[in-house]
């Protein structure tokens, strides 16, 4: 997907976010005011920008779209902010967790993936600057979207539309019929034959046959003898 389609269904606090890309500290003593006026979103409300404001920067993007944010300094004051998601969609917040300490962590807005082990973050303090940066999805804490606003559905992905009564119906009722009737394997074989075979014409003679011709043969050695 290409950065301009996914630009085109972006929600308002990310557009607010790009058009901040750019912004970075100022070095030596003094002290960027844009950077400052991020802070000024949180209840922290710091005046340097060497204090950490990758926070402070998703705040100020959020209360400029008129969307409620945590109003805090903290990173991983977001992770229990909005409702979570179960996978990332573009604008949402990421929180990120930094280093072995849990109090640490980073936040900013999911900007795509970067390969199948890295995401895109738009945030501040990235390098000292606002921009786009990858980071391992291994340290991902969570994906949050603004309880207020509706999650897109043409992210959602697609339901699955069960087919009407009518056309279940039918589709089972073509189904049965290319169902073979009579199956093979439950054909009843015939029963076998009840009556007994007749017997052949060279089976040999009958018994009362063969008895007149041995009366026959005695009566002729009698008459003989």
């Amino acid at each position: 997907m290409s950065d301009r389609s996914l630009r085109s269904s972006e929600p308002v606090w990310m557009e607010i976010a790009r058009r901040e890309i750019g912004v970075k500290e100022l070095p030596g003593p003094g002290d960027n005011p844009r950077v400052v006026e991020y802070h000024k979103a949180t209840t922290l409300r710091a005046s340097e920008d060497a204090v950490p404001w990758c926070a402070s920067f998703v705040s100020w993007c959020l209360e400029s779209a008129g969307v409620e944010s945590t109003f805090s300094a903290r990173a991983r004051s977001y992770e229990s902010w909005g409702k979570a998601l179960a996978r990332p969609l573009i604008g949402c917040v990421v929180v990120l967790s930094r280093g072995p300490n849990p109090a640490q962590g980073h936040v900013g807005f999911y900007a795509g993936s970067h390969g199948p082990d890295h995401v895109k973050i738009l945030g501040g303090n990235q390098g000292d600057a606002v921009s786009i940066s990858a980071f391992p999805r291994r340290k991902v804490l969570g994906y949050r979207w603004p309880t207020e606003v509706p999650v897109p559905r043409e992210t959602q992905g697609p339901a699955e539309v069960p087919l009407p009564r009518d056309a279940a119906a039918a589709a089972a009722s073509k189904e049965a019929e290319t169902e073979p009737r009579n199956p093979p394997d439950s054909v009843t074989p015939p029963p076998p034959p009840t009556s007994t075979p007749a017997r052949s014409d060279n089976a040999g003679p009958r018994p009362n046959l063969w008895g007149r011709i041995v009366a026959g043969l005695r009566a002729l050695f009698k008459r003989n003898g």
